[in-house]
């Protein structure tokens, strides 16, 4: 827990910078009547700096919630989720234009981006002796938070909460729970009221992961019904016999080492546009296929094959933030930086909590905190089956009522929610990984709900 020294000396630093030296306009958007910001924040000693973008609500910032977004990895840049998924414009295509967005997040809420842990996108890392860990994601998140607060003092009385997708199930609870925890002391109280975490990573184990893996693939059908059988029947009693091991290398070879879209099993790869000399090397010489989910199981399969695609194109936003007139607008330091979407520097440095962090929510919520977990019914990376036995391993979870399908205002049927007596957990139909990038109505709707308190509509 952060000492009360500590806390002056984030407080401190944060008094000293003004929130109107922050202000932009962002290149290439277009037309705009709200407020946008962008800055870094610094804390503890110093070393580390953490780079913000702040959008102002556009229906009433002084009442309405603040949300934090925070993206995946470990070492993936918030700024996808602003691009391409909530922002009010987005990258929807290959064409390196800003395009409106019908559903942008900021219509209801106060939004808040923050490039974590230390050297991702424009957040930077002078410590040398740092060490990479969820733990001390979750306390550097608290301790930046404090600080942006610190700076954005109108904010402090308006609800807040934290969103995210993929690792940031990770990043989440941690950065949660070091929130609740410091609350208790702390001069700034941070008002906490929910987490929102999407297709989000609570179980860490690999053998676990595994199977639930294997099983959303056999659910859809991706295998022969003599291969679903024998996996489902013969090798959960005789796992080292000739047809297990047969079964289990046919599985390998079409749902983990093939051009299967495993951000969304219905979609197609796509290759990665992003120009030689703007594609990170990394440190390592290691290769990942997969660098929005390097810790993926996919990518122990094939990862020496130049030919096979990612699946995602990091190009127009690596070019975008890469450009000099960009940087400048946004006040990036000691420019010109570069900018990867990703940083597989940073995920091979990082250790992953073996322990997960699905038994951090009870905790939360019995200090007030709601919890709603979605997913997106199309995603293989944590899927809907990774997810729902995640949340039965959480200790003494209860079931509240059946599942039941809920629908959006056009009366459409937009997927399934389920009461816990923790948590709200909710799938997305037609829904990837990326939860608000594919379906951005739907998504809109259900965070609108959550945040407000409300009930899904039921489908009818």
């Amino acid at each position: 827990m952060m000492s009360l020294q500590i806390l002056f000396v984030v407080i401190v630093i944060g008094l000293a910078f003004d929130s109107e030296a922050d202000k932009i306009v962002f290149p290439g958007w277009g037309e705009y009547n709200f407020g946008t910001y962008s800055g870094h924040l610094t804390f503890g000693t110093g070393l580390r700096k953490f780079h913000y973008i702040f959008l102002e609500s556009q229906s009433n910032p002084a009442t309405d919630p603040v949300v934090l977004w925070l993206g995946g990895g470990p070492g993936c840049s918030s700024l996808l989720g602003l691009n391409e998924e909530i922002g009010p414009f987005v990258m929807v295509d290959d064409d390196r234009v800003f395009k409106k967005n019908p559903y942008p997040w900021n219509t209801r809420v106060n939004l808040l981006f923050i490039d974590q842990p230390a050297g991702v996108g424009f957040s930077t890392n002078n410590d040398p002796t740092y060490e990479y860990n969820d733990i001390n994601s979750g306390e550097d998140n608290y301790q930046a938070i404090l600080v942006w607060f610190s700076i954005f003092k109108q904010y402090q009385k308006n609800r807040f909460f934290i969103a995210g997708e993929s690792y940031a199930g990770m990043y989440i609870p941690y950065t949660a729970r070091a929130i609740v925890d410091g609350n208790k002391q702390a001069v700034i109280k941070i008002p906490l009221e929910g987490v929102l975490i999407g297709n989000g990573l609570l179980v860490t184990d690999p053998i676990k992961r595994n199977s639930a893996l294997q099983e959303f693939f056999l659910k859809r059908n991706f295998m022969s019904p003599t291969t679903t059988n024998t996996i489902r029947k013969i090798c959960s009693v005789s796992p080292n016999s000739i047809k297990c091991q047969l079964a289990q290398a046919e599985f390998k070879k079409v749902c983990l080492d093939s051009d299967i879209n495993i951000y969304n099993v219905y979609g197609y790869c796509q290759r990665d546009s992003t120009p030689e000399f703007l594609k990170q090397k990394e440190a390592s010489g290691r290769k990942i296929r997969y660098p929005f989910v390097p810790w993926y199981e996919g990518n122990s399969y094939g990862d020496d094959d130049e030919e096979k695609d990612p699946c995602s194109d990091f190009g127009p936003i690596n070019e975008y933030y890469n450009n000099a007139q960009v940087q400048d607008a946004l006040h990036i330091q000691d420019r010109p930086q570069f900018w990867s979407a990703c940083s597989k520097d940073i995920f091979f440095k990082y250790t992953m909590n073996k322990e997960g962090s699905y038994k951090i929510l009870p905790y939360l919520n019995k200090l007030g905190i709601r919890i709603l977990i979605y997913s997106g019914d199309q995603d293989a990376i944590v899927s809907v089956v990774d997810t729902e036995q995640a949340l039965l391993m959480i200790p003494d979870i209860q079931q509240i009522g059946s599942r039941t399908p809920w629908g959006n205002k056009n009366l459409d049927l937009a997927g399934w929610s389920t009461n816990y007596n923790f948590l709200k957990f909710v799938v997305v139909r037609g829904a990837g990984h990326m939860v608000p990038q594919e379906q951005r109505q739907n998504s809109f709707e259900m965070m609108d709900s959550f945040i407000n308190n409300n009930e899904l509509p039921k489908y009818k």
